[in-house]
C-alpha cells in the first residue's frame, strides 16, 4: 500500500492544488485533490480484471477550478441539494443564504467546501493507509449545515453528523 502526492495545478488564488492517490495492493487507487476534497479517480478491476476509472472527473485542477457545474466528486456542504429562496427557520430565526443558483442556495452557497482548500494528513502503516482531509468551517460562513465523513477499508461510507451549527471542523477519512 502507498500513498503518493503530486501537484495538480495552480487555483485562481494561487495556492497549489496537490493530488493524493492511495494504491492498495491489488493495484486498486483512489485519487482525491486537497482542493473541495474532490475524488479525482478511483481505479478498479472489472470482471475480466482490467484496472479502470469508475469515476467520471477531470485530468487537472483546471477541470474543477474555478467553477465545477456539475461539482463532479466534490464535497459538497454545509449543505448538500436547494434551500428554498435561500433561507430557513432556525431557533425562531429566519438565516438569510446566499441565492446562488436562480434563486436558491445550491451546495453550501457562493464558496461551498467543494471550493475550498482543505488541510490533508497522510498516514501510511503496514496494514493500511490513509488521507485525513480537514476544514474548519467558521461561524457566519455561506453554509447551513455539518458533515463528517469517515470512509473506511477500500469501501466508502459516509457518516453525516451534525456537530454544530455557528463553526465546526469537518474531517474526511479515506483507508485502504
Amino acid at each position: 500500500m502507498s500513498i503518493s502526492v503530486k501537484p495538480f495545478g495552480h487555483l485562481p488564488c494561487g495556492c497549489e492544488a496537490k493530488l493524493y492517490t492511495m494504491t492498495n495492493k491489488s493495484g486498486a487507487s483512489v485519487s482525491v485533490t486537497n482542493y473541495g476534497g474532490i475524488l479525482v479517480s478511483i481505479i478498479v478491476p472489472d470482471k475480466t480484471g482490467k484496472m479502470g476509472d469508475v469515476l467520471l472527473g477531470y485530468d487537472s485542477i483546471e477541470g474543477y477550478a474555478p467553477v465545477n457545474p456539475g461539482y463532479l466528486g466534490a464535497l459538497i456542504g454545509r449543505y448538500a441539494n436547494r434551500i428554498h429562496n435561500g433561507r430557513f427557520p432556525f431557533h425562531g430565526e429566519t438565516i438569510q443564504l446566499a441565492q446562488n443558483s436562480n434563486g436558491q442556495h445550491l451546495h453550501g452557497g457562493n464558496v461551498g467546501f467543494n471550493a475550498r482548500v482543505w488541510d490533508v494528513e497522510t498516514r501510511e502503516n503496514a496494514d493500511s493507509d490513509a488521507l485525513i482531509l480537514s476544514l474548519v468551517s467558521a461561524d457566519g460562513t455561506d453554509t447551513a449545515l455539518t458533515v463528517e465523513t469517515d470512509c473506511e477499508s477500500a469501501s466508502f461510507v459516509l457518516d453525516f453528523t451534525d456537530v454544530a451549527i455557528p463553526a465546526m471542523l469537518i474531517r474526511l477519512l479515506l483507508t485502504v
